[in-house]
């Protein structure tokens, strides 16, 4: 709960209020396998008991974070010597996740322990339905053929500071959290896979908000959309810092597709 009240007491305007020391002197030092295993456990542990408890989404969010900040201040000590026991809460971590660009600021670790095991569940189609999934709620499920193209696209996050990376989102992710709702654009069903209905119906919508940017919101998660080009038919916006290129088109009329790189229609969506 102390960890908690760090998050949301945390100014918008200030450098986040993390015991990040706290937080490097929690790993332990290793001397063997089973000190390994040992602190991958109580992550592991504090993934399954407190992230998915969380009371409310934005706890959840900020839960979440904490795992991955944990996880990687792990790596950073320690580099792939961790991997030793192929723990499975780095997977967790990411898949738990519900923030597009805290994925990708976590991806490096998740890279540096499949090159270093060579035997992550189900990779990399599990791995990168958690990215894809988080920018635009589309699924990339059984689509072994694109994983080449996609993994290469995400080759230049690969390198990146984690820990530095995921404070840096986190203080625009509580930014994001203090912006009203100015007005709404349009409103959509939600659709995973191409002409085939979600079983639980959502919906999400592109969203004017106070500082005059606009988003796609889903729920209380923002992500900025640039638009990109427009004609007297329709406007083409993508999401901000999204390594993919995929494009949404949204019509004079109220329709909106989501397209790839290749100009394939990927999803048409239904207005709600």
């Amino acid at each position: 709960m102390f960890l908690i009240h760090l998050i949301f007491g945390c100014s918008s305007n200030d450098k986040p209020n993390f015991p990040i020391e706290e937080f490097i002197s929690e790993v332990p030092e290793l001397k063997n396998n089973e000190d390994y295993f040992q602190y991958w456990n109580q992550l592991r542990s504090y993934d399954q008991n407190v992230v998915m408890n969380a009371k409310n989404e934005i706890e959840y969010d900020s839960l979440c974070f904490i795992g991955m900040l944990k996880s990687a201040l792990y790596f950073e000590k320690y580099d792939t010597s961790i991997f030793k026991s192929n723990p499975s809460a780095p997977a967790l971590n990411l898949t738990h996740n519900q923030i597009a660009q805290y994925n990708l600021d976590f991806w490096p670790l998740i890279i540096a322990q499949q090159k270093a095991t060579g035997k992550m569940h189900n990779f990399p189609g599990y791995q990168l339905e958690s990215i894809i999934g988080n920018f635009y709620n589309y699924s990339v499920f059984n689509q072994d053929s694109i994983y080449p193209e996609l993994l290469e696209k995400l080759k230049s996050y690969e390198e990146s500071n984690i820990s530095q990376s995921l404070l840096k989102s986190y203080k625009k992710q509580q930014l994001l959290n203090t912006l009203d709702l100015k007005s709404v654009i349009g409103r959509w069903v939600t659709q995973h896979f191409k002409d085939v209905p979600n079983e639980r119906v959502e919906y999400f919508q592109f969203s004017i908000m106070s500082d005059d940017n606009i988003y796609l919101q889903r729920e209380h998660r923002l992500q900025q959309l640039k638009l990109v080009k427009e004609n007297d038919n329709h406007k083409i916006f993508e999401i901000l810092d999204s390594p993919l290129g995929w494009v949404y088109k949204l019509s004079t009329d109220g329709n909106l597709t989501l397209i790839n790189e290749h100009n394939q229609t990927l999803i048409d969506y239904k207005k709600a």
